[in-house]
């Protein structure tokens, strides 16, 4: 359990991933702050959507800013126990086109962030990184203490210089710095440009979908409900200094699977041309969360099919 009136901080929680983890925190009475700069890399009345229910509670507040002007915000300068730190520029493949656009977004961002923690002593920060992070590392499932990580996109590579400039923040003020490494998260408010979102809407439209490789490549796919659930627990998590955890659910599925499924929920074929594999992606994730349910009782409930069917059922929500 959250201990009641915490004031928590989400950088990004009007996104997929941060507007439901705001929703189960104010389910836990606390108290919210959002700071979203609602970036245009996908239409902002979605992020709007996606926290509409909960604007108007008297204990949730939003800022429509740029993280990098967090310092100048002065209704934050008062107590915050901890800050989830969603915030990033997304996209393994716009990435690879807009690099230093994404280092200036990711890498900035999280320093004005950490100068900002440091400056108003927080003593917790927990940060979504990504299974990216782990490149194609040959030893899988992954566990936290691989070494000779290889992420292969800009983006990847900034989720793990994050985790380093963490590391180093928390070493210096004697903080908690939690990097939760995120595998493949799916459910309702997936962002448009997400694999499953894309698929889903070019079925129903009669629309060729680009299948990159053979569809032998795999991916831990995590329902959104779970991952909440992990990192909500990672906030009673104690231990002091930098320490990561996967939260994923610990199955590898490949492509052609994933499709199936999403075919059969859906009820309809899709029409397929393969392209070639981006050497920037990994070819496969998959998790080893043995830490996480050890440390943070973390126990992913949701499988692909009943998370697939949550999807569907909003996206027909959101289209009628």
């Amino acid at each position: 359990m959250i201990e009641a009136e915490k004031h928590v901080l989400i950088t990004g929680g009007a996104g997929f991933i941060g507007s439901h983890l705001a929703e189960a925190l104010l389910n836990a009475k606390c108290k919210i702050s959002i700071i979203d700069n609602f970036d245009n890399f996908y239409n902002p009345a979605i992020k709007q959507n996606n926290i509409q229910k909960i604007i108007e509670n008297p204990n949730v507040q939003v800022f429509y800013e740029n993280l990098r002007q967090i310092s100048s915000i002065s209704a934050l300068n008062c107590k915050i126990d901890s800050i989830f730190h969603l915030a990033s520029k997304a996209g393994v493949r716009k990435s690879i086109e807009l690099s230093d656009i994404y280092r200036e977004n990711n890498i900035e961002s999280s320093i004005a962030l950490f100068k900002f923690a440091e400056k108003n002593n927080i003593k917790q920060i927990i940060m979504a990184s990504s299974s990216s992070v782990y490149g194609n590392h040959p030893e899988q499932p992954w566990h936290e203490d691989l070494t000779e990580l290889n992420p292969l996109s800009p983006y990847a590579q900034n989720k793990l210089e994050c985790e380093q400039l963490g590391q180093k923040f928390a070493s210096k003020n004697q903080n908690q710095f939690i990097a939760l490494r995120f595998f493949s998260v799916f459910g309702p408010r997936m962002r448009p440009d997400l694999a499953m979102h894309r698929f889903t809407r070019k079925i129903l439209n009669n629309e060729p979908i680009d299948l990159y490789g053979s569809g032998k490549s795999y991916r831990d796919y995590t329902y959104v409900g779970d991952i909440v659930a992990g990192a909500i627990a990672s906030m009673n998590y104690t231990k002091p200094g930098f320490n990561v955890f996967n939260l994923g659910y610990e199955k590898k599925v490949t492509l052609s699977e994933m499709l199936s499924e999403l075919e059969g929920v859906i009820g309809k074929q899709g029409k397929y041309r393969h392209i070639p594999l981006l050497k920037e992606e990994s070819f496969g994730t998959w998790s080893d969360c043995s830490k996480a349910k050890q440390l943070l009782d973390y126990n992913p409930k949701t499988n692909l099919h009943k998370g697939l069917e949550a999807f569907f059922k909003w996206y027909q929500a959101e289209k009628t």
